[in-house]
């Protein structure tokens, strides 16, 4: 029995012992680790080499050798592409000149025709040819025969005439008659001077007359006028282009508020003429301060119902 367990106990050293050895050569396997290597991958046959990079040892340093074999990567991927991209320029001929005195100034090669060819030299250009007379413009044109000048056309002399402008453009303007006193023209509120009623009568021109058919007449009104008479000095009224004649004017009334009132006596302000007889009438106002104004008027446009 003591035999069994000694053997026993020293199996188990032992495999302990082997365990703990293994254990030590994995921690340092694990402590230095193998060196990683890149694999090499073929480049392109026409592109130019590329330089590869080494991977870094466990300590994270490269070698000099790594930079090295880098470095001359470098240079000859460097001096390909250089040998690739370059420009070769043509070397020019020392021989090849300009021929300065010929006027294209083209290069001249030795042994090319242009230059046995002789210089032509620039044509002096054209005259022009002498103008021609032109013929004479009247008849037929003659060999020696003198041009024929046309005989002067006589001086005619406009009879002298003194422009006159016609009468219906510039009418003559009437004058207010001679015994006729031009008052003062004082604003009195009441409508007695031209200068309150001239306004008035110039606003309302289309009513100084009317003409109506009545009893087998035309009987002509000038009640308007009547109306504001006191700023008049005159009346006058032409029937079918006659020279136009007085129509007397009734008295102003000053003693009442309305001066310029028609009362009874102071009688009707139309006069009667043949029934259709009046087609035309001319109505002349002059004022109190001598200044005169006219209208003419059609019967159409006079005539009241």
């Amino acid at each position: 029995m003591l035999e069994i367990f000694l053997l026993l106990m020293s199996s188990g050293v032992q495999t302990a012992a082997g365990e703990s050895s293994a254990s030590a050569a994995a921690l340092a396997t694990a402590e230095a680790p193998a060196e990683i290597v890149a694999p090499a991958f073929p480049a392109p046959a026409e592109a130019p080499e590329v330089a590869q990079t080494p991977p870094a040892n466990a300590g994270g340093n490269t070698s000099s050798e790594d930079m090295g074999e880098t470095a001359a990567v470098s240079e000859r991927t460097a001096t390909s592409t250089s040998e690739q991209f370059a420009i070769v320029l043509p070397e020019v001929s020392p021989e090849v000149t300009f021929d300065t005195t010929a006027e294209l100034g083209l290069p001249i090669f030795p042994g090319s025709p242009a230059e046995k060819l002789p210089t032509v030299a620039a044509q002096p250009a054209p005259e022009p040819a002498p103008e021609t007379p032109a013929a004479p413009a009247t008849g037929f044109a003659i060999l020696g025969a003198k041009p024929v000048e046309p005989a002067p056309a006589p001086e005619t002399t406009a009879p002298e005439t003194t422009a006159q402008a016609p009468a219906f453009l510039a009418p003559k303007a009437p004058e207010a008659d001679a015994g006729l006193t031009a008052e003062p023209q004082v604003a009195s509120g009441r409508f007695l001077t031209a200068l309150e009623v001239k306004p008035i009568l110039n606003a309302t021109k289309g009513n100084w007359v009317a003409v109506r058919e009545y009893a087998g007449q035309d009987l002509v009104y000038v009640t308007h006028v009547w109306a504001w008479r006191c700023g008049l000095a005159q009346l006058k009224v032409g029937i079918n282009g006659a020279t136009p004649e007085v129509w007397p004017l009734p008295e102003c009334h000053t003693n009442l508020p309305a001066a310029n009132s028609v009362l009874p006596e102071d009688g009707d302000p139309y006069r009667g003429f043949p029934l259709r007889s009046v087609q035309q009438i001319e109505i002349q106002l002059t004022y109190d301060d001598l200044s005169v104004e006219t209208g003419r008027f059609n019967r159409r446009g006079a005539l009241i119902p």
